[in-house]
């Protein structure tokens, strides 16, 4: 979103980050599902992980994000199995969580990084499940590059598959690993093989 802080931005840019805070998490996960935008469900998604991870660390207490984490993560793998084969790119971003420094920007105050960073794993093995079973799904559909491309289909198609295995580590799927340390030694391009090198460098979730 526009501008991170507190109080005295100008209307234009201050105005939606209003309206959007004002939502509760049942008006977000409305929005995420059915908004006809795809920036404006994106958003959603965004606003509500982002609100999760603050309210766990805020109220040092993990468990403050069940109650919407896995209608959050069903919401996002439902839009990735119906537009999945149309925008695989857009799957890919809507996957992603808010990042480390995003969350410390939001809660802008007393950070702990520690916190966050245990909110975000949580957060992200609690949706992992339902999302990697939505990525894998579509990636499935799509063949293999026999070679590089830097068209934009294909670049999709490559952010598709690098969130799919990165989404399958977290979930701790079988054969995640395997097909990660296989991608690490046979990828032809950056994208592809910084993926395979973070997933087999990090541990599940």
């Amino acid at each position: 979103g526009a501008g991170g802080g507190g109080g005295g931005g100008v209307g234009g840019v201050s105005a939606p980050v209003r309206v959007v805070m004002a939502l509760d998490d049942d008006e977000l996960l409305t929005l995420l599902r059915h908004d006809s935008d795809s920036f404006n469900r994106w958003q959603a998604g965004q606003d509500l992980a982002m609100r999760m991870m603050r309210r766990a660390v805020l109220e040092q207490n993990i468990d403050a994000m069940r109650p919407h984490a896995q209608r959050y993560g069903d919401a996002v793998a439902s839009i990735i199995r119906h537009e999945g084969l149309n925008d695989p790119a857009y799957s890919a971003y809507l996957a992603n969580l808010p990042s480390l420094s995003d969350v410390m920007r939001d809660i802008g105050k007393d950070i702990d990084p520690d916190a966050i960073q245990t909110a975000r794993s949580a957060l992200r093995r609690a949706v992992a499940p339902a999302l990697a079973d939505a990525l894998h799904h579509v990636a499935l559909q799509f063949p293999d590059a026999e070679s590089f491309s830097p068209d934009a289909a294909n670049a999709g198609q490559r952010a598709l598959r690098a969130a799919t295995l990165a989404m399958r580590i977290a979930a701790d799927a079988p054969g995640a690993m395997q097909d990660a340390e296989l991608l690490l030694a046979q990828a032809d391009n950056l994208t592809l093989r910084d993926a395979a090198l973070r997933a087999v460098m990090t541990e599940p979730g």
